[in-house]
């Protein structure tokens, strides 16, 4: 997914990613979602870059990536993947349906507007559209 946060400063969008965590072994809980489970931190390149595994049965499954650009034409984009294996392809409509509704979560928070709680319904909804 990829969005784009009009004219925010790069480092204010950092700072609502990560919401002055630490950034030693964990991803800051703005950053994951109860539908993919966080593993290990593996790679922080602030402002740009936050990269984690997440977890399936409590093993690694792959990585979630976040990439913050900016372009002095274009603005402030918020790029987010999942990298997600063959053989979990039956999970790929529930990533995709909660990667969306937290990216439109993200984009509120960046611009003042926490939205709690977690809408279950709309990631039902998306669910069924992304199956």
């Amino acid at each position: 997914f990829a969005r784009d946060l009009i004219w925010k400063p790069v480092q204010d969008v950092w700072a609502v990613l990560v919401e002055d965590c630490a950034l030693d072994s964990e991803p800051p809980l703005r950053a994951t979602n109860q539908h993919i489970p966080a593993g290990r931190l593996t790679k922080v390149e602030a402002p740009h870059t936050l990269s984690y595994e997440w977890l399936h049965d409590g093993k690694p499954a792959g990585h979630v990536h976040w990439t913050i650009t900016s372009d002095p034409k274009l603005g402030v984009r918020a790029e987010l993947t999942q990298s997600i294996p063959t053989e979990l392809a039956e999970f790929r409509a529930t990533a995709l349906a909660a990667w969306h509704v937290h990216m439109e979560l993200f984009f509120a928070a960046v611009h003042g507007d926490i939205r709690c709680p977690w809408p279950k319904e709309r990631v039902e909804e998306l669910t069924k559209h992304y199956s």
